[in-house]
């Protein structure tokens, strides 16, 4: 359930519309609420200071349709500001990385006071043309307007540094080893805390599923977004059932492609072959929900296409290594090497599909190392870091896929 609610909040981070959206509702709230304050609770004879303007409806009216165009402008300019950022960012460091400046909260919240201003001068407007109050200034309500749009010019000048710097490469790149740490730190949390001495013996849980075995296959192609082994768990619990599950996030799946191995057969029903099929969120792309190996490749494709022939940046190149090694410190120090999932009591067991570490730490240098086979010094940087690695890591395994990755790189820098 929660990483069922963290896909969709993904996707809500991942747009420039909601929260600009949201900005322009609180910007129309505030101008309707000084507007309601001031001709209900203040008198006809209550006056600003004379530092604040003290116009008439008329003027007011005038000067509010210029600044309802001119916001309008404002808002129109960031757009466009928005899309040359992304554009840029398609371009030099791959389509991809569009979502993670999308989910950019800066970027977001300053578009947002350029489409909240707009909708404080359009309520402002509506007021004045609406009003049959010819005599009342609303010296409150047209003042506060009038000062969000001189904030509005600010809002600008930081909106245009904001873009300018998230254009940066080096920054880019630290954007998403954020991302990738995050996600390692999440994951991390989220993962199955089982006991393995508690683990049922591998030989006799494939003893359950020689006979008497049911499948359940997928009806639609597509990534696995997210598997709800809690659900599956409960289900395996409820009918007595040993369930066997094939992919994890991240496998394209085909139409028809065997999903689950339960056992045995004629205790699965028609509504828990439904319930189970649920547990599966499948759609067109991959997701960072459950993981890992999607955020690592964002930032493997930024070193790729640094060392492509038609950029030839080692030094982003280098950069994205330091990054990625750094995040990987982190992962080599968690246990993601989980086959098996339980209820809280460990009487339940589900066995899963779950990549290893050393899986994720292959996926990572393999492609890094084969672009950089012309780059002597991206080579040696990631051999100097990879030995670091080597010394933080304390798992066998780990060990020797570190030392395999590195006699790799020194093949090619032969």
């Amino acid at each position: 359930m929660i990483s069922r609610f963290y896909n969709y909040l993904q996707g809500v981070r991942s747009n420039l519309w909601f929260t600009p959206a949201l900005f322009s509702l609180v910007f129309f709230a505030i101008t309707l609420t000084s507007y309601f304050l001031e001709t209900k609770y203040l008198s006809e004879n209550f006056n600003l200071p004379s530092l604040f303007f003290d116009i008439g409806v008329e003027d007011a009216k005038d000067i509010s349709l210029s600044l309802l165009g001119s916001t309008i402008t404002l808002a129109t300019l960031a757009i466009s500001v928005t899309m040359v950022a992304l554009s840029l960012a398609a371009s030099q460091l791959g389509p991809r990385l569009i979502k993670v400046f999308m989910a950019d909260k800066r970027t977001k919240a300053l578009i947002g006071v350029f489409f909240g201003v707009v909708f404080a001068c359009f309520t402002l407007t509506l007021i004045l043309h609406t009003s049959n109050e010819a005599e009342y200034k609303y010296q409150i309500t047209i003042n506060l307007v009038f000062m969000f749009c001189f904030i509005d010019l600010f809002v600008l000048l930081a909106f245009i540094n904001h873009v300018a710097k998230s254009c940066i490469a080096d920054n880019v790149v630290l954007d998403v080893k954020r991302e990738l740490e995050s996600a390692i730190r999440r994951l991390a949390e989220n993962a199955p805390k089982v006991n393995k001495k508690s683990c049922p013996k591998k030989k006799d849980w494939e003893a359950h599923f020689e006979d008497n075995t049911a499948s359940l296959y997928f009806e639609d192609c597509g990534y696995i977004q997210n598997v709800d082994y809690d659900k599956i768990v409960k289900i395996a619990k409820d009918k007595s059932l040993y369930i066997n599950v094939l992919h994890e996030a991240g496998d394209y799946i085909f139409k028809g492609q065997e999903c689950l191995k339960i056992s045995p057969e004629n205790m699965l029903e028609d509504d828990t072959r439904e319930a189970l099929k649920n547990a599966f969120i499948i759609d067109n792309v991959r997701t960072a929900t459950q993981d890992l190996e999607y955020s690592v490749r964002h930032m493997v494709e930024i070193a790729i296409r640094a060392l492509s022939p038609g950029i030839n940046d080692s030094f982003t190149a280098a950069n994205v290594v330091d990054h990625l090694s750094g995040a990987l410190s982190i992962l080599l120090r968690q246990d993601f090497r989980v086959e098996w999932k339980s209820c809280p009591n460990e009487e339940t067991f589900i066995h899963i599909k779950s990549k290893s570490e050393e899986e994720i730490l292959i996926s990572a240098f393999d492609k890094i190392r084969d672009s950089a086979s012309n780059t002597p010094f991206v080579l040696q940087k990631t051999v100097d870091n990879l030995s670091i690695l080597l010394t933080l890591s304390d798992e066998a395994e780990q060990k020797k896929t570190i030392k395999s990755q590195i006699k790799l790189l020194k093949d090619n820098l032969k």
